[in-house]
């Protein structure tokens, strides 16, 4: 027994050395090597890459939405949700597919709106069929607190 705390104690001792060893040294770990390091664990489909994308839109298109400036033409990667291949763990099916049309038709509704429309609604609207969609059986929910936080609040 006395053996064992013995141990314990040495280990208690050095083990804090030990961590402190590179103190006073920078460590600089640039969003690179993060980004590279998680890419050989994951790999992403096109479907991810296309949601990817399509997420990164809206947040481009958020503020214009909100100060009522134009916000460009449809993005025609949007049609590729039809044929983009999926994650092996997700199917194609009919329940996908409407979803996948509820939020094409969504996005061509605030895409084609005047400037002076509620955008603001039909923005919201688009993220809703995202949200829907991510939260029924056909979605994944990885990505629902980021869907969400691209809503905007209306009075």
């Amino acid at each position: 027994m006395k053996k064992i705390i013995g141990i314990l104690i040495l280990l208690y001792l050095f083990f804090p050395a030990s961590c402190n060893k590179g103190e006073g040294k920078p460590t600089e770990i640039t969003s690179e090597k993060k980004q590279s390091s998680f890419k050989e664990i994951y790999e992403f489909s096109e479907m991810a890459l296309l949601m990817e994308d399509m997420y990164a839109d809206m947040e481009k298109i958020r503020h214009d939405v909100i100060e009522t400036k134009s916000i460009g033409a449809l993005p025609p990667i949007l049609i590729k949700i039809h044929t983009a291949e999926m994650t092996n763990t997700f199917e194609r099916t009919f329940e996908f597919e409407r979803f996948a049309n509820l939020l094409i038709k969504t996005q061509k509704e605030l895409y084609n709106s005047a400037p002076n429309a509620n955008r603001t609604e039909l923005y919201n609207n688009v993220v809703n069929a995202c949200l829907v969609c991510h939260k029924s059986p056909v979605g994944c929910d990885g990505p629902i607190p980021r869907i969400q936080d691209l809503m905007i609040p209306t009075n």
